[in-house]
């Protein structure tokens, strides 16, 4: 399925644009998880840097950056939450490829299932490096408790179904919590408002655009497991943005919003 790689790609492309006001935060960040694969064992280093390279364009971090932008400055607190936080995502790709069975899923080698879990977790740890080195209690608790969310959710999506078969559920939101996509991007937005320094009522309000941002991607991302985008994930995808877009004020994030939301129009996702 390396096919998978470029469908995602076809998912957000028309949004990358918008994202150029912030390419120097964005490098930042990238310099910061090129640190994680430094390390002297080759296949754990080859793995990092392939797994890294093959996690999409770092939307997360884009949405955590954004988020800060909006109320101060991307600081070095910020691109490390943005760094922890495309970590995770990273983390939970390699997981996923073990629970679907599908080693090579994004162009990666295929490597045992073992020594892939063990990655992941080393991604995880050095995720969570990154989000201590922020040094704000409220954003480390944030970050766990998205984390946890995550996990309880993915379990409870495989496990329990209608019929009660088990089937994989890595992008669908549960009883339990929100899928992967929807929980990160409520993290990146709330903990970039938070570390950008905006009011209670402001960082509340990107986290609610956080989370409609995730669901939209998430629709997305069901889509194309499914091979294709129907009108109903159409529909969702842009009711999702559209109530993003009626709590984020003017800036990066509303552009990356509304270039998300033509591309939908537009039939493209």
């Amino acid at each position: 399925m390396a096919n998978g790689v470029r469908r995602q790609n076809v998912v957000i492309s028309p949004v990358i644009g918008a994202l150029a006001p912030i390419a120097a935060d964005l490098a930042a960040v990238e310099r910061r998880l090129e640190a994680v694969s430094r390390v002297k064992h080759p296949l754990l280093r080859g793995i990092v840097e392939e797994t890294l390279a093959t996690a999409g364009p770092r939307l997360r971090a884009a949405a955590t950056v954004a988020s800060a932008r909006l109320f101060g400055e991307a600081t070095a607190n910020v691109v490390n939450m943005a760094a922890a936080i495309e970590l995770v995502h990273a983390a939970l790709l390699l997981h996923g490829d073990v629970a679907d069975q599908n080693g090579d899923g994004r162009g990666r080698r295929v490597v045992a299932n073992a020594v892939t879990i063990l990655v992941g977790d080393y991604l995880l740890a050095q995720a969570a490096v990154a989000a201590t080195d922020v040094d704000n209690l409220r954003v480390m608790h944030l970050f766990t408790d998205a984390i946890q969310t995550v996990c309880a959710g993915r379990i409870h999506a495989r496990m329990h179904t209608a019929d009660g078969v088990v089937e994989s559920g890595n992008r669908a939101p549960t009883a339990f919590g929100p899928g992967p996509s929807a929980a990160l991007f409520e993290l990146a937005c709330q903990t970039g408002a938070i570390l950008g320094e905006a009011t209670l009522a402001q960082t509340e309000a990107l986290r609610r655009c956080g989370a409609s941002l995730g669901l939209a991607f998430q629709h997305a991302q069901a889509a194309e497991h499914r091979d294709g985008c129907g009108h109903r994930e159409a529909q969702a995808i842009a009711a999702d943005v559209a109530q993003a877009l009626e709590v984020v004020p003017p800036g990066v994030m509303r552009d990356l919003l509304a270039g998300l939301r033509l591309h939908v129009a537009e039939g493209g996702v």
